[in-house]
């Protein structure tokens, strides 16, 4: 060994020393150093604690072995909705990986291949459509499905972590979080007016587009599995169990969310349990609203039924105070601001044809020639002035009691306006 060689390796020891001493990860430098090392040397290092022991490639279990006994374990703990999302992620890392690969043998940059095999997968064409090119073909997932399925398998391998199956993690350092909703698609009044008219006497549908629209039911864990018996119709109140939170929750029916509700009962046959009668199947549901939506010559929207829930608690944030309206929607304040609520052009206009709150905006001067207007507003007996003042005078007429005239532009003194104006 040389010199240099000798003194490299001195040196990165050194940094392995202090990473330990201080708690902290090695340098990435000094982590391509280390995993360079033969296996004697590397076993030497892990002997004195410097670094972690390398599991030996036929000691690691493989991806399916891995996967199957950690989905079975949690059979017991998990709801069976999060349970199926996880068993998505694994058939994802099955079909991309194989069963045989052994869990050491994975990789930060096939992580990061993987999760670019999901976003470049597109939709197939459905059944009786002509194929589309590469080009014209619609992505299978977005961004935010992609960050999910990450986010699951960093949960899956962080377990082999934990049970030191393996030594880091390879889907580490994958983007996760969640994103901020992009939802600005507001379903106004006329549109629902229309989609209600086109499913006409078809009361379950009705029925599940009113609870997601008016009261911003999830559509179908909660929607389907409304009763009768849910409905308080005296004091105008649903009760409404979540099975994602767990919880119940009381939700005002609102005058339309009633009339809708108390047509399905007056049709609905004698004995009957359930308010809603559809299957609860996701794409069917969809596919069912789609085609009454288009009857209703509208375009379909994306995320059908979670607009549908972001547009009902939009209308409640308008009238009522917003940590009311999450409860009744069924989450927090802040999960409201940055997934539920949107914008309308609509409030823009209604704040800025408001009527004024101050009198003093009733009665604005006329300005002549090229001139900015200034307002200052004095309390003396609910009086208020407004004030004129040319932007090429340097002077501040709120100090010295000048006004502009209205007919000569001449200023003139006002004793009235010598007080500091309030």
């Amino acid at each position: 060994m040389s010199h240099d060689t000798a003194a490299e390796c001195c040196r990165q020891m050194e940094k392995l020393i202090e990473s330990r001493s201080t708690n902290q990860a090695p340098n990435l430098p000094t982590l391509t150093w280390l995993n360079g090392l033969s296996d004697a040397i590397h076993e030497r290092l892990a002997r004195f604690g410097l670094c972690e022991a390398r599991i030996p490639v036929d000691a690691a279990p493989t991806l399916g072995d891995w996967l199957t006994k950690y989905l079975d374990q949690l059979k017991s703990e998990l709801k069976p909705s999060s349970l199926q999302r996880l068993s998505q992620t694994a058939d994802h890392l099955r079909a991309f990986f194989g069963d045989e690969t052994r869990l050491n043998e994975l990789t930060p940059n096939g992580a990061a291949d993987w999760r670019a095999a999901l976003l470049a997968e597109k939709k197939p064409a459905r059944r009786g459509e002509k194929p589309k090119s590469g080009a014209e073909q619609k992505p299978l997932r977005c961004e935010a499905t992609a960050r999910n399925y990450a986010q699951d398998a960093k949960t899956i391998f962080n377990a082999a972590v934990d049970r030191e199956l393996i030594t880091k993690n390879p889907f580490a350092k994958l983007k996760s979080s969640v994103l901020s909703a992009n939802r600005t698609r507001y379903v106004s009044p006329d549109e629902v007016q229309a989609i209600l008219e086109a499913a006409g006497n078809a009361h379950p549908w009705r029925l599940v587009f009113g609870l997601a629209r008016f009261a911003g039911l999830r559509t179908p864990s909660e929607t389907h599995r409304l009763t009768w018996a849910d409905v308080d119709w005296e004091r105008r109140r649903l009760s409404v169990f979540a099975p994602k939170t767990d919880t119940n929750r009381i939700v005002p029916i609102t005058a339309d969310l009633f009339a809708i509700l108390q047509a399905a009962f007056d049709a609905a046959p004698e004995g009957t349990v359930n308010i809603v009668s559809l299957g609860s199947h996701r794409s069917n549901l969809h596919r069912g609203l789609e085609k009454i939506i288009l009857r209703a010559g509208l375009v379909p929207w994306d995320d059908l039924f979670q607009t549908l829930r972001s547009c009902a608690e939009t209308d409640f944030a308008r009238r009522y105070p917003q940590h009311e309206v999450s409860r009744w929607i069924g989450h927090s304040i802040a999960v409201s601001e940055k997934h539920y609520l949107m914008s309308d052009s609509s409030v823009m206009d209604s704040a800025s044809s408001a009527p004024p709150l101050l009198r003093a905006a009733e009665s604005a001067a006329v300005s002549s020639g090229n001139v900015t207007q200034v307002q200052a507003t004095r309390r003396n007996d609910e009086e208020s002035v407004v004030l004129l003042a040319s932007p090429k005078n340097a002077e501040n007429p709120c100090k010295t009691g000048a006004f502009l005239s209205s007919k000569s532009g001449t200023r003139t003194r006002d004793p009235r306006l010598m007080k500091p104006v309030l």
